[in-house]
Formats: C-alpha cells, structure tokens, sequence
C-alpha cells in the first residue's frame, strides 16, 4: 500500500540546460485588456473584511482560481474559447473569446443564491462556528451544464445555454459545526449518469484550523424539486489543510487527494456509546452497523530517548501481514489479515525520530513492539502523532506522582499564593506557517472514504497542476487522471498516473512524461507566485503573481541549452488583485484582474 512510484526517466533530463533568456513582449501585439461592467468589479477585500483566518485558511482561499474553465461547443471549437467567474452581485458571467477577431465579450448568464449576510451582531456565536463565507467556486461538466457553489453552502447546477438553474440544493457539512448551510467551496466534479459526483471543502467546528473534504453524490434530475433529496455525503476526510490535488477518477468510484499532511475518515459517533464505532455496511448503501471496538488500539510509553508503541494482535499473527516502515517524521504502519485490521497510512509523528535506529518486533502471543528513537532527547512527547488521537500515555504510578510534582511550580501558586505566570508559548500554539518544503503524498480513497492505496512522492514537493483544459481534452481521449508537476531537485517534472493491472483491482503507478527545466529553482526564486500551471502540450509554463507581472517559460523537446522567458505587466502599477487564470483555446492565456480580463497570445 505504501510506494516510492515517482522514479524520473534520464531519457526526459536535460543536464545540459544552462537556462533562461528574457525576451521582449510587444504587448500592442498579443495582448488585449477588457474591462468589467460597471459596477461590477471583483474587489475582494469586500469579502475578507473583518475576518479573522487561520494560515491554512488564507492559503487555500488566496490559491482559489476565481476563473472557471468552460468546455468549448461542437461549433466554432477551435476559434472560440470560454470561461466563467462570479462578480460580488453573484451574477454568474461568461468569458467569450474570439480568437479570429482577438475580441473579449462577457455576458450574465444567472443569478445565483445571494446569502443574506453573516450572523445577526447581537449574536454572541462559538469561537469554533465556521461562519465566514467563501468566494464563490465554479467547475464545468461539460458544454451544456455548469455546477456553483455561492460559498455560504448552497450549490446550484446551471445550464448555460438557457441561462437557468436546474437543481439547487445545500451543503450541511458533518452535522457539528452549528450553522446550516455550510460555506464551502468546490475542488472537482464529474457527471456520472443522472448523478454528479463533486468533492468539497469546508471549516471543521474547531478553535484549530482544520478542513472537511467532503465527497458528495447530487441528483442532475430538473424534476425533482426536493432539496433535501437532492444531495448524499459519501464520505468525509479530515485534514489539516486543504488538498493541493484533487481527482475523481473510475466514474466516481474512486477519488485521489494530493496533500503534505494525512487525512483521516470523519465518523459521525453522536448515536454509539463511547466505546462503539460506526461501521458503514458496503453491501447495502446507507446501512450502518455498530460494532464494539477499543476506545484506543494502542499503548505506549516513553523515556529520555526512546518511545515504546504496543499493538495488541491476535495469537500467532504472521509477519508477512505487516507492513512498518519509518522515516524521520512519518510512521506507516499496515497490519492486514483476516483477524486484524490495522490501518496508520503515513502518519506524520508528534517530533522527528531516528528513522536507522528504529524497529519493531512481534511475539508468538499478538504483542507488536514499535521502537521509536527520538532525535530531540530529554523532550517528552505530548502524544505520538502530530494530530492528537487521544491516546494518552501510559505511566506507572510512581512515574506519574513524579511527572505531577514536577509540573506544580508552573501550574500552582507562588510563596505569595499568587498564580504562577507562564510563557504565552506554553499556552497558546498557533499554526506552523513556516513548515515548508513537505513532500507531497497522493491517497486513493473508495467510495466509502477508505484509503486503499497511497503514492508517496520520494521527498518531491510539490508545485503546480496543468491548465483546466487537460480535463476535457482528457475526456475526449477517454478516461484518464490529470498530471502533475513535482520538483525534483531543480527541475519541474510532469508526471502522469497510470492504472496498472494487479489481481482484482487496478493500482495506480506514475510515469515520468516531460521536463520543465529548472523551474523548481525558478519557482524556488519567486515571493509571489499566486497561480503557477503548465500547459498540458508542455509548450510553457506560467508563474503569476498576485498583484503585478505574468512570467510565462517556454519549453522545446530538443533539449536546447537556452529556453526564452516572457514577461507580461498585467496590473500596470494599479492597486488591483489577479483572482483566476486559464488558458483558452490553443496557447490563448486568459487573466482576470479585480477589474479586467486580460488575453496574452503565448
């Protein structure tokens, strides 16, 4: 379950490339300027204002592309392109453009659900209430239909060419948060049939920000005009950020989510005892059953140096059903027979470890020993894994009085009985903004949210994702997974999933398909990069920065020394935002400004 699968191709390296000469753009040429209506500009700070946001939070909302990519009609296929983005009215608005006259028309499509505005200012809500709204989000199914969110929960599936909404329903998150709808915003949709698969993001009920990634199943039926029947969760994952790749993939049987950090399935407990779990019945969709299991499925203890972890097996378990692997900040843990079922799919540990000198052992009585070696000794560790699973260490007595009155001069009174005072940083921990450099990991989840598969990257990280348009030139092709771009040392490298062929079911492996060359150190170089995608050609890549200059690098196949770079002045000096970017057509890269959409000929 657990690979190293991103191996690069020698054949695809340039080792020769010495780098990248800036070339000269007549913008009177191959670029053109299209203001919005008036009155309906896209001045964000409308919507950010007096809110209050976790790191993690202001990153995914800062990387959300405003521009929606649209599927081109049967006629004019090739001359005429379309895109789609919200102004702050909530008047869905179509981006037409004419390739052969070079011209830039919009045009209002629908009216979405306008939300009514944030809670009443008499109200007092919980520190953990999701209320914030998001932007609003759009994903294309095809030429004729467009699914919305309007970011304060509800989702709307539009068709474009009638300029109406054919099904509305709402988005109730996990049942927790104490706010129905639930601001989200979508990350993928595929029309299956009469039914759309969609995979969303939301605010987990937290004082810590933590996302919801919610799988959703909504019915493209126009006839039926019971909101509530419309929309089933399939499954809900639980992470620490939102995922930079999302696919689904096999007709929504399968989703794949691309992150530096794990996920974990979110099960409702609210109707089991404490020590009950929902199990969710594969053979009847909807059905439930609950199972006793372990309020915790390990011990464990520690030392100056070292962590003991105990799993406790069934007699006479093999070794063969186990599967241990450490490195310095993740265990991966897989125990798999007919009696046991033991799943920590590359979980990142509380601190680092000495991956060479860990180890672990299993008895002829079920008793499996993990050997933990801490790197920082003399530190103790408040739990093993970086997200707290409750499991709390188990100590002896004598070693818990011990621990007790060593904590009594920081939690108890002075000789005055007056209370001690404590550094803020033992009391409050805010988000590791400065965690960089993680490297990127892939989980392929079924329809019932568990991971069967996982595809570590090797320590690549990750950077960007090919243009929109690969989606539908994908599916013209038949069914296939996007790519990705990872960086590999200096380079950007173009990987491609595959579905190989194992027994009864198809695991995923990766091939190393193209080369942007040295862009890893280019991107590496550049403060700002608000939207970075490639062209699914691989004709270029494009770097674009959040309120200035686009930075577009060619590539060639010939494995030229010297590949040209192009700049673009996008805002002119002017006080205004880049929200979305995609490319139209072939080498047509379309820019929305706060104020403007912008056309480049590449």
């Amino acid at each position: 379950m657990f690979k190293r699968q991103f191996i690069p191709d020698k054949n695809l390296l340039n080792p020769k490339f010495d780098g990248y000469k800036l070339s000269p753009t007549n913008e009177k040429e191959c670029v053109t300027r299209t203001s919005l209506p008036n009155g309906s500009d896209l001045r964000m700070n409308k919507f950010m204002a007096n809110h209050r946001l976790g790191f993690r939070d202001l990153q995914a909302r800062v990387r959300l592309n405003h521009l929606a990519y649209g599927f081109p009609t049967s006629t004019n296929k090739q001359q005429q392109g379309v895109a789609f983005y919200v102004d702050l009215e909530f008047q869905l608005m179509s981006v037409i453009y004419n390739k052969e006259t070079n011209e830039t028309h919009l045009q209002p499509i629908v009216q979405l659900i306008q939300p009514l505005g944030n809670l009443p200012n008499y109200s007092e809500p919980s520190a953990t209430l999701p209320s914030d709204p998001y932007s609003p989000s759009l994903i294309s199914l095809n030429s004729e239909l467009l699914l919305a969110s309007n970011g304060a929960g509800y989702i709307e599936l539009v068709h474009i060419r009638s300029g109406t909404v054919i099904a509305s329903t709402r988005y109730d998150g996990d049942g927790s948060e104490g706010i129905s709808p639930v601001p989200c915003v979508l990350l993928d949709a595929q029309l299956v049939g009469n039914k759309i698969v969609m995979m969303a993001y939301s605010r987990v009920a937290s004082k810590n920000t933590q996302f919801n990634i919610s799988t959703l199943e909504m019915s493209a039926d126009s006839n039926n005009n019971n909101t509530n029947d419309l929309i089933t969760t399939l499954n809900i994952q639980r992470g620490l950020e939102v995922p930079t790749y999302c696919a689904i993939i096999e007709n929504g049987e399968r989703f794949i989510l691309g992150s530096e950090s794990p996920y974990e399935k979110f099960t409702s407990a609210s109707t089991c005892d404490d020590n009950d779990a929902i199990i969710t019945d594969a053979s009847t969709p909807g059905a439930t059953t609950i199972t006793k299991t372990p309020k915790s499925s390990y011990s464990w203890t520690q030392d100056n140096t070292d962590i003991t972890v105990q799993f406790i097996l069934s007699p006479n378990t093999p070794k063969s059903a186990i599967s241990c692997q450490f490195n310095n900040t993740h265990l991966s843990l897989i125990v798999r027979d007919d009696q046991n079922e033991i799943s920590y799919p590359f979980r990142k540990l509380w601190s680092l470890v000495k991956a060479d000198d860990c180890t672990w052992t299993l008895e002829s009585d079920g008793t499996l020993t993990l050997f933990l070696n801490k790197q920082d000794q003399h530190t103790r560790w408040p739990h093993i894994f970086d997200i707290d699973d409750g499991v709390m260490e188990t100590l002896d007595p004598a070693k818990l009085a011990e621990i007790t009155e060593r904590l009594e001069k920081f939690t108890g009174n002075d000789a005055n009985n007056n209370p001690t005072v404590q550094n803020p940083v033992a009391t409050d921990m805010d988000e590791d903004i400065d965690d960089k450099g993680e490297p990127i990991r892939f989980a392929i989840y079924d329809r019932l949210g568990q991971c069967i598969e996982e595809i570590y990257s090797g320590g690549c990280e990750w950077l960007c994702k090919a243009f929109d348009c690969e989606k539908e030139q994908e599916q013209r092709q038949g069914e296939q997974i996007p790519s990705i771009c990872v960086k590999v040392d200096v380079d950007g490298q173009i990987y491609k999933f595959l579905k190989e062929e194992q027994g009864e079911r198809n695991n995923l492996q990766t091939k190393h398909i193209n080369t942007f060359d040295a862009f890893g150190f280019v991107q590496a170089s550049k403060r700002d990069s608000r939207f970075i995608y490639y062209d699914p050609k691989f004709k270029f890549i494009v770097i674009i920065e959040s309120s200035r200059n686009a930075y577009i690098y060619y590539h060639h196949d010939d494995k030229r020394s010297i590949e040209t770079q192009k700049l673009v002045d996008l805002t002119r000096g002017e006080d205004v935002n880049v929200v979305g970017c995609q490319l139209l057509l072939d080498n047509v890269l379309v820019v929305l400004t706060e104020t403007q959409v912008i056309t480049i000929q590449i």
